[in-house]
């Protein structure tokens, strides 16, 4: 239950003890299952939110090793390429990998238009961001990524628009 004056530091520090706990569980699977690529992939999604990038890519390899369709773990690596490696070219084709394996997958969309807007390609971020709007429509940082790049292409008057709507369904409690 969670008391008023909550600390918000030992509520993450209780998080990451127990993803500590399930990279535990995790590794302890992956001795007597070394080919079950289900858990090389929570695993490197445990180890992403411990900040553990370099674990957290090699399991990600893995899994794509194991099962090379595997859309979860073709977009997290793409994520891991474009924010921690430095290698934007390969992050979009494992975006674009993804996206063609689970095309209800939203991930990869809102990460490849990030890369398109780190790259100032506002026009290709907007649309690929739209696409991922049709998969979750009420998504709030879905519509504000879009607000910003019209915002950046100088266009006003559409960025408030889609600013009031992220501001709308982040009221309604939308994520």
């Amino acid at each position: 239950m969670v008391t008023q004056g909550y600390d918000e530091k030992k509520g993450l520090m209780l998080d990451a003890r127990l993803l500590e706990q399930a990279v535990e569980r995790f590794s302890h699977s992956l001795k007597l299952y070394p080919y079950d690529f289900e858990v090389w992939v929570e695993r490197g999604a445990a180890y992403l939110h411990l900040q553990k990038y370099d674990l957290a890519y090699a399991d990600y390899m893995k899994t794509v090793e194991l099962d090379p369709k595997n859309a979860h773990a073709l977009s997290a690596l793409g994520f891991l390429c474009r924010k921690f490696r430095n290698e934007p070219d390969r992050a979009e084709g494992l975006f674009r990998q993804a996206m063609a394996l689970d095309p209800g997958f939203m991930e990869p969309r809102r990460n490849l238009g990030a890369l398109l807007a780190d790259r100032q390609d506002f026009e290709q971020a907007v649309k690929v961001w739209k696409e991922a709007l049709a998969i979750t429509p009420d998504n709030v940082q879905l519509h504000a990524f879009i607000g910003r790049a019209y915002s950046a292409m100088g266009r006003p008057d559409e960025a408030r628009l889609w600013q009031e709507k992220a501001a709308a369904l982040q009221k309604t409690g939308k994520e």
